[in-house]
């Protein structure tokens, strides 16, 4: 896919400078955090520790009283809680000394899906949305829109697909008498066209898309006078069996209220761009934690993905009103958002 990824490095509290992050070994991804738990580099720089971070080796981490962290460790998968009014030291496989925490116990039945998914995170997080840049819209006249038209496109711009025959769906063009809807495969080849008459088709094609594999989607507005003018076009790819089932997987584990899971499917979905479901996951996060600003943030970067600017605008005004930081320390793409 051609994408731009807008990094951010930020802890919500202090960010790592490009150079310590390059001498810094992650070891774990937090998952969970209740009280004011607090987290000291090797330098003896504190930040707040908050859901989505990432830990570093010889990390000091310190758990009030009434508090906890609970933490995935990379290494070899497996979640720790670091216990009440304790503090410990991130080691490689673990928190140090190991009697300040302990190892937090999952269901037989979904030991394996946890292992793998904390394996396969990134080091280095939360990383910030993953945008695809399409040719400008045209422009249309909201008032020409029915109240159930669609609002942004969909598939969304970059996104992975955990279906092989998806729907499609795009803002309506103020002057279209048919809308021309075409998909393309990684060669360029047109693999499926229709002509519909409203914002919405659903690919139809034999056989179906192929898992694995990057498709490229455009739409183009007719006239009543056969006039054709291209609105956009975008990427999607569709997922391969093992992501799907891992996504299978993902949502049973997520299906409670349990934020150390719904962090997790979070963290996996979004950094494989499956960005629907990183989505709805954060808003349900949101809801149950309104008050941690890493959620509102993650919001923000996947709205802005999907082209939901105004939605973008609000959970990043509100992630910063929850955690300001100080000013020359927010991530060049949150600024961009703000600046839009």
């Amino acid at each position: 896919m051609i994408r731009i990824v807008l990094a951010w490095g930020l802890a919500l509290g202090f960010p790592l400078t490009a150079a310590a992050a390059e001498k810094a070994q992650a070891v774990a991804r937090v998952l969970k955090v209740q009280g004011a738990v607090t987290v000291a580099n090797r330098a003896g720089a504190m930040r707040p520790a908050n859901p989505l971070d990432t830990v570093y080796l010889g990390d000091k981490v310190e758990v009030p009283a009434e508090g906890q962290l609970v933490l995935a460790f990379r290494g070899d998968g497996h979640l720790e809680s670091v216990k009440a009014g304790r503090a410990a030291t991130a080691g490689k496989q673990g928190c140090e000394p190991a009697e300040n925490a302990e190892v937090v116990q999952v269901a037989a039945a979904q030991q394996a899906s946890v292992a793998n998914t904390i394996k396969q995170l990134r080091s280095e997080g939360p990383v910030g949305a993953t945008v695809v840049r399409s040719p400008p819209k045209a422009a249309d006249d909201p008032t020409t829109k029915p109240l159930d038209a669609p609002r942004w496109r969909s598939p969304i711009p970059g996104s992975l697909l955990l279906t092989d025959r998806p729907q499609f769906a795009w803002p309506p063009a103020a002057t279209a008498a048919e809308y021309e809807v075409a998909v393309a495969d990684p060669a360029a080849k047109i693999v499926w066209s229709v002509n519909v008459t409203g914002p919405r088709a659903e690919y139809g094609g034999t056989p179906p898309l192929k898992p694995g594999t990057d498709y490229t989607w455009s739409v183009a507005a007719l006239s009543a006078e056969g006039k054709r003018r291209g609105l956009f076009m975008c990427v999607f790819s569709v997922a391969s069996d093992e992501q799907k089932a891992q996504a299978a997987a993902l949502t049973k584990l997520a299906a409670g209220d349990d934020p150390v899971y719904l962090t997790l499917a979070a963290l996996w979905f979004e950094e494989n761009d499956l960005i629907a479901e990183a989505t709805a996951l954060y808003q349900r996060l949101a809801k149950l934690e309104p008050k941690c600003a890493a959620y509102h943030f993650a919001l923000a970067r996947l709205y802005d993905a999907s082209d939901r600017t105004a939605e973008a605008k609000q959970a990043l005004d509100l992630g910063h009103k929850l955690a300001p930081a100080p000013t020359g320390q927010r991530p060049a793409w949150l600024e961009q958002l703000k600046n839009r």
